[in-house]
């Protein structure tokens, strides 16, 4: 009787060894994840983008409003007034979608595939340098990142039964995706798109099939539209996607096929750079670690088509969804950052390859190297940065303490356009007077030394807060300010900075007087 039972526990015995070694490892993962994406969270001030989208969270105006998709818009503003002027929780939303994006990664490949797949797909995400980077900042990216694994694995679900509930539920998903990223539009338009293949394909219930899917797209079609619509209206109106445009390089600059051509394979050879994670990294390493990358994702074919056919069709309907839209001139393919909700499905791909070749390899050298390759140095890439960085460029918050802690009752603040938004987000009420500078102020000399000058006309002392990083502009404005007034106090940080200026009939500027000079004096 002991021998049989015995040999009946040896099984289940097994299983809750195989459970604890993949529990095991998968917490590992989730640990580190969070780590990299919320240590120091909060310890340096934002961006004077990041400030942008955190001081319009504040306003109500529909003018702000249009910076942001309405849900995202709805998120942003409820953390903000519930927490307040607090760096961490304005990014909070970035790394909670983050993080959650390598746990539903997890659950949407061990569904599909199985748990070690997922392992491997959640490891990749886990340590992958521009997921990690995107979820510690006041953007949208690693948002969209999540809302496409969503939309992702809802589509994946309804194309495989094409039930009722299967449909619903893709709609819901799709539609919550539109609300709350720019990027929704493109994916679920894929996928519904292979949904209404689907039904077609079936040779049961046909008609019945295609009238139930055909709604959904309906649906989808016109919210994706409108979405779609909206996104490119906002750019005209000089709105949220104002940033892309201007970026350099991210629209065709005709529509001649060589010019195209060569435009398009510049920019593709960037944006797998980008997905692949092996941007700014030492040019040979880049290399090494971008063709170990591409042979897992060759590696990884067989077993995806094999099991995930519908994720492999969708990922280039995407694909080729965002390439199509790029040379239409109504999304930024040039501009990498807006490429982030395909770096998930990328990760798919890596991670179900790794897990292909080790099922092959084994404990071996190559599969050592791979592991290393992928995980290991994408992971102490992410340690350094997060948790051993210095801080950014820029540092806003200790420039305008600075400024509040020395005002005296007379003194008035010239705010430079790129600090305006940071202003929003800072400035603490003190009473005294503030002029923004408007952008249209940029790369015109005249229009800022004419409202400079009226404005130190009117009040004696000013504190002018700016931008260091733009020598071509700040040059000249230095240059006059420096020829007809005097530079009282002077204080920087990184690439901030802010003096205090006063009338003077020469050019008493104080040579050889330290940087940090009390103002009463």
């Amino acid at each position: 009787m002991t021998r049989t039972l015995s040999s009946n526990s040896l099984p289940e015995a097994l299983i809750h060894s195989r459970v604890r070694h993949w529990c095991w490892a998968l917490a590992l993962i989730v640990v580190f994840a969070f780590v990299v994406r919320a240590a120091h969270l909060g310890d340096t001030s934002l961006r004077h983008d990041e400030a942008g989208r955190a001081s319009a969270a504040w306003s109500a105006s529909l003018d702000e409003m249009r910076w942001f998709p309405p849900l995202q818009y709805s998120i942003l503003w409820a953390v903000r007034h519930a927490f307040g002027r607090s760096e961490f929780a304005m990014r909070l939303p970035s790394a909670a979608a983050g993080f959650a994006c390598v746990v539903v990664l997890f659950l949407f490949v061990r569904k599909c595939a199985d748990t070690w797949s997922g392992i491997c797909v959640a490891a990749v995400a886990a340590c992958h340098p521009e997921l990690v980077a995107l979820s510690r900042i006041v953007k949208e990216f690693s948002i969209e990142a999540l809302m496409c694994v969503v939309v992702t694995w809802a589509g994946f679900e309804a194309c495989r039964t094409l039930s009722r509930r299967r449909l619903l539920g893709f709609l819901l998903c799709a539609i919550l995706s539109i609300s709350l990223t720019y990027t929704g539009s493109l994916v679920a338009a894929s996928w519904a798109m292979l949904l209404g293949y689907a039904a077609l394909k079936g040779r049961t219930e046909r008609l019945h099939r295609l009238i139930q899917v055909s709604g959904v797209a309906v649906v989808v079609a016109l919210v994706a539209a409108l979405a779609f619509l909206w996104f490119s209206g906002a750019y005209n109106r000089d709105g949220a996607s104002h940033q892309y445009g201007v970026c350099g390089g991210a629209w065709p600059v005709d529509y001649d096929i060589a010019a195209l051509a060569k435009w398009f394979v510049i920019k593709s050879h960037g944006m797998l750079r980008y997905v692949l994670g092996v941007g700014g990294v030492w040019a040979p390493l880049d290399t090494l670690i971008g063709g170990f990358e591409l042979v897992l994702a060759a590696a990884s074919l067989p077993p995806l088509w094999r099991r995930m056919r519908s994720f492999c069709i969708a990922t280039l309907c995407i694909l080729a969804f965002t390439v199509l839209a790029g040379s239409m001139k109504l999304w930024p393919y040039g501009c990498f950052h807006t490429m982030t909700f395909l770096v998930p499905l990328v990760c798919v791909s890596l991670g179900c390859g790794l897990r292909h070749l080790a099922s092959k390899l084994s404990v071996s050298p190559a599969m050592v190297m791979l592991v290393v390759v992928c995980v290991g140095i994408p992971g102490a890439r992410a340690v350094k940065s997060t948790l051993f960085a210095p801080p950014p460029q820029e540092h806003l918050r200790p420039v305008f303490e600075y400024t509040v802690e020395h005002l005296e009752p007379d003194d008035a603040i010239f705010i430079h356009y790129e600090t305006r938004y940071a202003y929003g987000f800072y400035w603490q009420d003190t009473g005294h007077p503030v002029r923004l500078q408007p952008w249209e102020s940029r790369d015109n000399l005249a229009l800022f030394t004419d409202r400079f000058d009226a404005w130190i006309a009117e009040h004696p002392r000013v504190w002018f807060v700016f931008m260091l990083r733009r020598p071509a502009e700040t040059g000249p404005w230095m240059e006059h300010i420096k020829e007809h007034y005097h530079i009282r106090d002077e204080y920087r940080f990184n690439d901030v900075a802010t003096y205090l200026i006063e009338r003077s009939e020469k050019n008493p500027v104080l040579a050889g007087a330290p940087a940090r000079g009390m103002p009463g004096e």
